[in-house]
């Protein structure tokens, strides 16, 4: 299922800033992407609990396990959804520690995701467009790199404490309600503000991992695990990125960004997590 949703983007998918990420049904439009990612965790769950935690994974697992990941990648690659393919690359190595607890297998994916991203860089344009901004956004403030300054105005407009509830400017922000949502509202509730947002956030996502810890059967432990860290890493790259630690990817912030795909399947993940938790009488 998750690869036909993804393979139907090709043929039907809508284009938008660079990439067909979504489908067009009339008035109303979604991200299948968003469904996708809690399938693959499901998926990699189901695979990962089979082998207990005393006996190493077969190599024939993980080569299965990785040409499946590798599908889901270059399908992602053909839509040029780069932030996409990041957060998955992230997700199947932060779930393969889980199961395995091997670091030179993670670091050594690390490498061969250098070596992507280098032919990512020189293969596709807006891939150096964007790079380029981040470098240096103020040197393309006309063009590509106007959001980033904007955004970085913004976050030195709010100061301390902010510019007041309603105050602000978000829009100049061409993204403000999607991608640039926390440096909206770092402006109108300042460094104090942001920072309690970040420990809201991160407050939110312990509880998660502590959800997915006290699940009794390894199957639910690693499904719960695999939820948090989804919603850790997609925390993470989106703020990250509005803060210029890394590009900009298109990630939605979890609950804050809009985005009726993003919502549905975060309250999805928060379901799950819940059942997950619930003890039977």
């Amino acid at each position: 299922l998750a690869s036909l949703l993804q393979l139907g983007l090709l043929v039907f998918g809508e284009e938008r800033n660079g990439a067909a990420l979504w489908y067009q049904l009339g008035p109303v439009s979604f991200q299948p992407i968003e469904i996708v990612k809690v399938i693959v965790v499901c998926l990699l769950a189901i695979h990962l609990s089979r082998y207990p935690t005393d006996q190493p994974i077969s190599r024939s697992t993980l080569a299965r396990l990785g040409r499946g990941w590798l599908l889901l990648e270059l399908f992602l690659v053909a839509q040029r959804d780069f932030g996409e393919a990041l957060f998955f690359y992230g997700l199947f190595l932060s779930m393969l520690y889980l199961t395995t607890g091997r670091v030179r297998w993670v670091v050594g994916l690390l490498g061969l995701s250098s070596l992507g991203a280098l032919a990512a860089y020189l293969r596709f344009g807006h891939v150096r467009v964007r790079v380029e901004a981040w470098l240096d956004p103020l040197a393309h403030y006309q063009d590509s790199g106007y959001q980033i300054s904007e955004a970085l105005f913004a976050l030195a407009w709010g100061g301390w404490g902010g510019t007041g509830l309603g105050q602000g400017q978000p829009w100049r922000i061409p993204e403000a309600s999607t991608d640039f949502i926390y440096v909206a509202w770092c402006e109108e509730m300042g460094l104090v503000g942001g920072v309690l947002l970040w420990c809201v956030l991160c407050m939110f996502l312990m509880r998660t991992f502590l959800a997915g810890q006290l699940c009794r059967h390894r199957f639910e432990q690693l499904l719960g695990l695999g939820l948090a860290t989804l919603l850790t890493w997609q925390t993470c790259i989106v703020l990250w990125g509005t803060l210029k630690m890394m590009p900009m990817t298109g990630i939605t912030l979890p609950f804050l960004s809009y985005g009726g795909s993003s919502l549905l399947s975060n309250f999805v993940i928060l379901a799950l997590l819940q059942r997950l938790t619930q003890r039977d009488v």
